[in-house]
């Protein structure tokens, strides 16, 4: 999208790096409507804890506004820019005011509206003004109006169908910010490779709550990772308590692990055996999947690897509810349970590659 009024250049915001170039008029109805449908997901999970709608109306400090105040704000920014997009096609170079937004938090009594209320009303919203933009073709998107930032200068309908979808992108990373900070490092874990991977972290586990980083590893058909006291573990999905073969081995993410763990110093406490830099989603590694890792040969099981108490003891309530969410599942933010097919040795850096 290129903005041939005479206002000054706006190429990318220096917070979220959104590109105006980056939205063209052909799409930016369609975006419109996709991220604020995205806003429920985000704001109403269906597992959301007790005193939820509190959190969200809470400040985390007196000059933030709280999740549910930048709610009503793009609620608004949403029927404003409608609004105005309409005087665009209508007037000739209308110019326009400013919105008020902080007089609107007071005025508007944002603090005290109703959660489920204002992300309907959102919705909404979204869906009039990306219905509206979805009707124009380029020329109409080509009228121009006087508009106010980042200075007044004159834009076309493009320029400000795309600074509205940065309003609703832009703070929606606000509102995640406070509400589900984990959410903002997923669409990391989604750029994991999805056909060949590096081995990170290899971790043994010689008792209960005991941890050893190691360099390198052998990896037993009959043993699991030697050392490791998986051999130890009785599981209750066995009818004699044995250890459960299909979960000699647990394998994690290495990018889930830095978003729920933070510093690698800590990715051990998960509990997992081997860390790797690999898509682990059941749709790119089925269960069956064999993956080769230096010497050795392992196989994805069919056994789900879910968050626990233990995983929440370690990493909090909002680290388990989101391994365990729909986004958690269908990215085994959790990890994968494994066994070994192939007896051998594995090193930290090891390529990994699937076995056909």
């Amino acid at each position: 999208m290129t903005d041939t009024s005479n206002g000054p250049a706006v190429e990318q915001c220096d917070q979220c790096g959104f590109i105006w170039d980056h939205v063209s008029y052909s799409e930016v109805a369609a975006r419109v409507a996709t991220s604020t449908g995205e806003v429920r997901r985000i704001v109403m999970p269906p597992d959301r804890p007790t005193g939820w709608s509190e959190r969200a109306a809470t400040r985390v400090a007196p000059k933030t506004w709280s999740p549910l105040e930048y709610l009503c704000h793009i609620r608004d920014v949403l029927l404003v820019q409608r609004d105005r997009a309409f005087t665009i096609l209508v007037e000739d170079n209308p110019t326009f005011g400013p919105m008020y937004r902080e007089e609107r938090v007071t005025l508007g009594g944002y603090a005290d509206e109703d959660l489920g209320d204002v992300v309907a009303q959102l919705e909404m919203a979204g869906n009039l003004l990306a219905r509206t933009l979805g009707r124009l073709d380029k020329a109409q998107f080509q009228r121009t109006g006087v508009y106010g930032y980042p200075t007044v200068a004159k834009r076309t309908l493009e320029w400000v169908a795309a600074q509205t979808l940065h309003e609703v992108l832009h703070h929606t990373g606000d509102i995640v910010a406070q509400l589900a900070p984990h959410e903002s490092g997923i669409d990391h874990v989604r750029l994991s490779p999805p056909d060949s991977g590096t081995l990170e972290m290899i971790v043994r586990r010689p008792a209960v709550d005991t941890r050893e980083v190691l360099d390198i590893g052998q990896l037993d058909v009959a043993e699991g990772l030697l050392g490791d006291s998986w051999n130890q573990r009785p599981s209750s999905k066995m009818a004699d308590r044995t250890p459960h073969p299909d979960a000699q081995l647990n394998l994690m993410n290495s990018r889930a692990a830095a978003l729920v763990a933070g510093d690698r110093e800590r990715w051990p406490l998960a509990g997992d055996q081997l860390f790797v830099d690999l898509d682990l989603s059941p749709a790119s590694l089925p269960a069956g999947t064999k993956l080769a890792i230096g010497e050795a040969i392992i196989e994805i099981t069919v056994l789900p690897h879910r968050g626990c108490a233990k995983f929440a003891a370690r990493f909090g309530r909002d680290a388990l509810r989101l391994v365990n969410s729909a986004a958690g599942r269908e990215l085994s933010l959790r990890g994968v349970n494994a066994r070994v097919v192939q007896s051998g040795s594995v090193r930290r850096g090891d390529a990994i590659r699937r076995v056909d």
